[in-house]
């Protein structure tokens, strides 16, 4: 007994039984606050691939014919790249892509795809925290099971845009980036919600009202940025029709619907013969035009220009060329067949007016006057709506000046990738 109650009584060595018994347990928790913390820069790595995924893949949806296909390269390239740097303690790997339109639905058209959303696949971090949870939880923190997903948006704004759309005829009805749409004219009207119609929209910062559409109109240079998506501003065909011909400088006081600035180029041959289209073939009388204003046959260069080709050229302005398409200011480096045109000086062209009302010199040295950059859309499945997706943004030239009931234009070509006035960018969105 007397031994019992000695043993009892003696305290020496407590704290080496206390150690042994609860070491396994802080080990245990010390290896669980790890693996937590491997688990959460996991997660962290991972989410950052697919955001960075989403974003790359937001910033190709141009709303052009190819805008899914570079997309999802762009998107399975950014996730093979990080698997291949590694670093990563799971290597990502691209599981699903969906697409979806401004309003949040699914789709598959490129032309109305304006988000993206990226998941990778569910990876679970190896751990031994994560056995010890299982056994004696039953479960495993979701910290554990990491599933990364990202949803971007498309802001493509193209800037210095005047605040239309064209109701897009069926020609247009895929890419107009297609050599065949260039140097073609269009007659441009406000009946009904039919191909070939001018809408007017809202400025692209939320001010609908007809002062501040009307300006943008009047002024390229004051032309705001357009984004993808956009509410019908209150304005008639009169009023588009009348800001145009404003922009275009001081009409001729003795002939009406006439400019000193604006000489005026002969319409295709299918609208000028009562084609009721709307959307003309490119074929127009050249040497009528050249023999009329100057008395002489066109110029090498200029045998089979469109009219856009014949204003730069007769400004003096370089530009490159194939066929009708036409690159202006012409980029340093040529695309293929495509050829500069260096205009030498030349008598420029003006209609027949008086010697005191020639062109004043602001107007003859801005041909951003005659461009209109006007976005496309098809109005026939949104025939009642008070908003439009706009699709590809076209640039036109003002062929003439717009007359009582249409604004005669040639189309130049859609608004390229990489060109300054085009801004495409990925905005996360959770």
């Amino acid at each position: 007994m007397d031994l019992l109650r000695r043993l009892l009584r003696d305290r020496r060595g407590v704290f080496a039984v206390m150690t042994a018994l609860l070491l396994p347990l802080v080990l245990a928790l010390l290896l669980i606050v790890v693996d937590f913390g491997r688990a959460m820069s996991a997660r962290t790595q991972s989410q950052g691939i697919a955001d960075t995924a989403a974003l790359t893949a937001a910033s190709h949806l141009d709303r052009r014919a190819d805008a899914l296909d570079r997309a999802t390269l762009a998107a399975r390239e950014m996730v093979e790249r990080a698997q291949a740097t590694g670093g990563t303690l799971l290597p990502p790997r691209l599981e699903r892509i969906d697409w979806w339109t401004a309003d949040g639905r699914a789709t598959n058209d490129p032309h109305r795809a304006a988000g993206v959303s990226v998941a990778l696949e569910p990876e679970s971090l190896p751990s031994f925290s994560a056995g010890l949870l299982r056994t004696f939880a039953g479960s495993v923190p979701a910290a554990f099971s990491i599933a990364p997903k990202a949803r971007a948006a498309n802001e493509a704004l193209t800037c210095r845009a005047e605040p239309l759309v064209l109701c897009r005829p069926e020609d247009l009805s895929d890419d107009p980036a297609a050599a065949r749409w260039a140097g073609r004219q269009m007659r441009l009207t406000s009946v009904g919600r039919r191909p070939g119609q001018l809408l007017p929209l809202c400025l692209a910062d939320g001010r609908c009202g007809v002062s501040a559409v009307l300006a943008a109109l009047r002024n390229p240079a004051d032309a705001p940025c357009a984004s993808p998506d956009a509410e019908i501003a209150p304005l008639t065909f009169p009023d588009i029709k009348n800001a145009i011909t404003e922009r275009l400088g001081p009409p001729d006081l003795w002939t009406p619907n006439a400019h000193p600035a604006l000489s005026r180029y002969p319409r295709d041959l299918s609208l000028a013969t009562g084609d009721d289209s709307g959307f003309g073939n490119a074929f127009w009388d050249r040497a009528y035009y050249w023999r009329a204003v100057r008395g002489s046959v066109p110029p090498t260069d200029l045998v089979q220009a469109s009219r856009f080709q014949t204003q730069l050229y007769e400004r003096e302005r370089a530009y490159a060329a194939h066929r009708l398409e036409t690159l202006a200011p012409p980029p340093t480096a040529l695309p293929p067949e495509f050829e500069r045109v260096n205009p030498p000086h030349v008598v420029r062209a003006y209609p027949p007016v008086a010697r005191d009302r020639l062109p004043s010199p602001t107007y003859l040295s801005d041909i951003r006057h005659r461009i209109l950059t006007v976005g496309l859309a098809d109005c026939r499945d949104e025939a009642h709506a008070r908003t439009l997706t706009v699709g590809n943004r076209l640039r036109m030239f003002l062929t003439e000046p717009p007359d009582r009931t249409a604004i005669y234009a040639e189309v130049i070509g859609p608004v390229p990738n990489g060109d300054p006035e085009r801004v495409s960018q990925g905005r996360l969105v959770e």
